[in-house]
């Protein structure tokens, strides 16, 4: 036994898998050995192989233990149990370390990786080796629209801005990215993000992906990479990542990463793509507070109305403190009360 598993399964015969589809999971093991024999029954590539990475889990052992029951006959699957739960964060960064191959794709426990968009995505990596990372397109398991179903348009990102501008904060959903194992790791991100573990629990691939901007080009597709299954009922209730306090917290540590990230690209750093990005950052979490958290919200008995008037005052405050803001403030203010008027009134 080991820090990072009790159990493991053999690899593919010695060899290592071209992808390696990654399932950090825990507590879900009905979920999670559904979501494995869907994907094997819908044809895995005999090269590939599913990384199911079992966090300690206390719960639904008997499913987890049928995961590792397959691995044994199939080496599509590589099954490791921890000892002990190490955390989403801790078990989402153990994934690239205990991945074999160049590219890995994620995927959450009630979803499932579409074998054919894979394959585009794949070979989108191969023939591109400079990415860092794609984002494919989230459709429903079976077409039943869920909340996380989204189509991105086609496009190999290499400035900059547009990195930053269309893929850095458009990752908080885990399934249905694929990186480039390599370059993650050749540019340290993987201690970055480490390091950087106690302010991003909730979301560490968000804040990879916002890294990953920084050191290399990527790319938005619209082939459709994971399938969204049905969610637990639980997981939308007032707890953890969804409470209002936390998702103030998040925008914060989601600033500094984003000014980290930034400071990456170059000894200079880029005022206006920060005030830029920022702003994009006012406005996803104005709609993730005041729309799409709205309903659990209300149910707790906050009026999200309210709480929108008070994010203005909130993401100025976010800003204003740098020490080449001031020259900004006018126009930052009215930029900021659109970013969240944008939402509130409609």
């Amino acid at each position: 036994m080991n820090e990072l598993g009790g159990k493991l399964s053999r690899s593919l015969k010695g060899v290592c898998p071209e992808l390696t589809i990654c399932m950090p999971t825990f507590n879900r093991g009905r979920k999670a050995l559904k979501s494995v024999q869907l994907m094997l029954q819908n044809g895995l590539n005999s090269s590939w192989q599913i990384l199911v990475l079992n966090n300690g889990s206390s719960c639904e052992k008997k499913y987890y233990k049928d995961i590792e029951k397959i691995s044994q006959y199939d080496n599509r699957i590589k099954y490791i149990e921890k000892i002990t739960n190490t955390g989403f964060a801790r078990n989402f960064l153990d994934c690239f370390k205990l991945s074999e191959s160049t590219y890995l794709i994620f995927v959450a426990d009630e979803d499932i990786v579409d074998s054919s968009g894979a394959a585009k995505i794949l070979n989108i990596l191969q023939s591109n080796p400079m990415l860092g990372a794609v984002r494919g397109s989230v459709a429903g398991l079976g077409g039943v629209f869920r909340g996380n179903s989204f189509t991105f348009e086609d496009q190999i990102l290499e400035s900059k801005s547009d990195r930053f501008h269309k893929f850095s904060l458009f990752n908080n959903y885990m399934s249905g990215c694929a990186y480039n194992r390599e370059i993650v790791i050749e540019h340290n991100l993987i201690e970055r993000v480490e390091k950087g573990l106690p302010n991003h629990e909730d979301y560490p691939h968000l804040y990879l992906s916002i890294l990953v901007s920084a050191v290399a080009p990527v790319a938005i597709s619209s082939i459709v990479l994971a399938l969204e299954g049905e969610s637990s009922d639980d997981e939308i209730t007032y707890k953890d990542a969804y409470q209002l306090g936390r998702r103030f917290d998040q925008f914060v540590h989601l600033r500094d990463a984003l000014h980290e990230a930034i400071c990456l690209t170059s000894e200079d750093f880029d005022e206006i793509l920060f005030i830029n990005i920022y702003l994009l950052l006012c406005a996803r979490y104005s709609q993730l507070i005041c729309k799409l958290n709205a309903p659990t919200y209300f149910e707790k008995k906050i009026d999200v109305k309210y709480v929108g008037l008070a994010l203005v005052p909130f993401f100025i405050s976010g800003i204003c403190k740098y020490s080449w803001s001031e020259k900004y403030m006018e126009q930052l203010t009215v930029k900021v009360k659109e970013a969240v008027e944008v939402v509130t009134n409609s």
